[in-house]
């Protein structure tokens, strides 16, 4: 298992892309990333034909957001135009998350959590101006998996799709 453990400071993608998954960040199979403070932030990066234009988790990732605060500005992808993540578990309590004007081809503009456990419990994720082409401007969530908000904040602001779910597309 690998992974990445932010503690505090400024960690920065910027101007970065791939023609496959995660245009800034990949995290292979049964990765970790735990951010308990600090600034994480991806700008204007590219997944060309892949998922994850900032951030992609790959099968049974592991995501634990205790503080701190993810950004993402102007990334773009075919599915997850902020981040992707394919399977497993994402458990915010008390991170922040910020994706703005981030675009997916598919679905997603904003994020795209798939057969992914989600549990938010506090801290808060803000989706401004995110798009879609088919589903999810701002969020697209699937899989049998559950998805259970607790406490916090989610707030769509200007997000839109061509299809289905402007702000938050689950199936």
């Amino acid at each position: 298992t690998s992974g990445l453990l932010q503690i505090e400071g400024n960690l920065s993608f910027n101007n970065c892309s791939t023609k496959f998954d995660g245009g800034c960040l990949f995290l292979n199979r049964k990765s970790r990333l735990l951010q308990a403070a600090g600034v994480m932030s991806f700008s204007a990066c590219v997944s060309r034909s892949g998922t994850g234009g900032g951030l992609a988790i790959a099968q049974n990732g592991r995501v634990e957001l205790s503080g701190g605060k993810m950004v993402f500005n102007k990334c773009e992808a075919k599915q997850g135009g902020g981040f992707k993540m394919k399977t497993g578990r994402l458990l915010n309590v008390g991170g922040n998350i910020e994706i703005t004007d981030c675009h997916a081809k598919v679905f997603g503009g904003g994020a795209s959590i798939s057969s992914s456990e989600l549990l938010f419990d506090g801290g808060s994720w803000k989706f401004h101006g995110c798009t879609a082409g088919q589903t999810g401007g701002g969020l697209e969530s699937s899989g049998k998996k559950e998805k259970t908000f607790r406490s916090g904040e989610l707030n769509f602001l200007n997000c839109a799709a061509d299809k289905s779910g402007g702000g938050v597309h689950l199936h």
